[in-house]
């Protein structure tokens, strides 16, 4: 698989996370990890429980692979 950066399409990033390249989360994180929170904001209205719903999503995804390309 070719080097990973942040112009790398989100299923070559998937596949990578699905190979053990864990950089490949923190790519998607800047990508996606502002969306994550604004919704959870929106949804709990309490910024520091948004912050930390945003960071257990990305989390559960590197530990349980709950992804999909």
């Amino acid at each position: 698989m070719e080097r990973i950066c942040s112009t790398t399409p989100d299923e070559d990033l998937i596949r990578s996370l699905r190979a053990g390249h864990q950089d490949a989360l923190g790519i998607l994180y800047d990508r996606y990890g502002h969306l994550v929170f604004t919704v959870a904001l929106r949804i709990l209205n309490r910024p520091d429980e948004a912050e930390d719903l945003t960071q257990e999503v990305f989390f559960s995804i590197l530990e349980k692979g709950e992804f999909s390309a």
